[in-house]
């Protein structure tokens, strides 16, 4: 490889944005969205099935494209607050894309405090133009399940289409390390051709057939993460439901300290 190749590899920022475009080279593309592929992988909210792209996200995603979100100063509005954003580009200041960021009095952040409502909406502001700018990002990166509506805008009801369904007793969350992942192929006479996904836990054996949970085993191999289990009928074997970065101690404190600028 030489020194030009290694720089395709390892530069963050790709400054020549226009040239870049208009000549298609979308194999330079899908190595820049590989960059951003782990941090999103890490930081992607689950909610209802899907992951959810959140702010830190969105803002990685940007950065190793060369450009750098910013807002205006949020007004509040006979329902809410609102907050304009822009993108710019890094080499020479052109603003290249403009959103909006709402929030409204009809959800929870009626009842916070005004900076809180302020930061929020800054913060949808800009999670809400980096994806109008770099959505396609999200397919090249080719994380199961992974949405490109920002994770601030959506509701833990998913828009109130969430169904509602009774917890199993049977189910728990378990925080650890995954120590090890392996896959192999349905013997021919099982009914059920999908793939097999395995991984080795504090607890015992995890499991899952579902390719989108499976790919999500894999990417978390060594990591420590969040698991929602299904217990069977061997104590030290689960089928895997859902699988979640586990949160970092930063981030712990982080939530404790800023407590009204988190979705719930």
């Amino acid at each position: 490889m030489n020194d030009t190749e290694k720089n395709q590899e390892t530069q963050l920022a790709v400054t020549d944005n226009s040239k870049f475009i208009t000549q298609n080279n979308w194999d330079l593309a899908a190595k820049v969205a590989q960059l951003c592929r782990a941090f999103v992988a890490a930081t992607a909210v689950s909610i209802a099935g899907k992951r959810y792209i959140p702010v830190e996200g969105w803002q990685s995603i940007a950065a190793a494209w060369g450009y750098t979100p910013s807002t205006e100063e949020p007004y509040r509005t006979p329902n809410g607050y609102r907050c304009k954003a822009q993108l710019k580009r890094d080499s020479d200041g052109m603003v290249i894309s403009e959103a909006y960021g709402y929030v409204g009095e009809d959800e929870i952040w009626k009842d916070r405090a005004q900076y809180a409502n302020e930061a929020m909406v800054q913060t949808r502001a800009i999670s809400r133009v980096c994806r109008n700018k770099f959505a396609f990002v999200a397919v090249l990166m080719k994380i199961p399940n992974l949405a490109t509506t920002p994770a601030e805008e959506v509701p833990r009801d998913v828009f109130g289409n969430e169904k509602k369904t009774a917890v199993d007793p049977k189910e728990h969350t378990y925080q650890g390390v995954i120590e090890k992942v392996w896959d192999y192929a349905p013997k021919p006479e099982d009914k059920d051709k999908r793939q097999w996904y395995n991984a080795k836990i504090a607890l015992g054996r995890i499991w899952t057939r579902k390719p989108e949970v499976g790919e999500m085993l894999i990417e978390a191999n060594g990591l420590d993460v969040k698991l929602r289990l299904l217990a069977g009928s061997k104590p030290d074997v689960f089928q895997v439901m859902d699988v979640q970065p586990a949160p970092s101690a930063e981030t712990q404190a982080a939530v404790e300290q800023e407590p009204d600028d988190i979705m719930l």
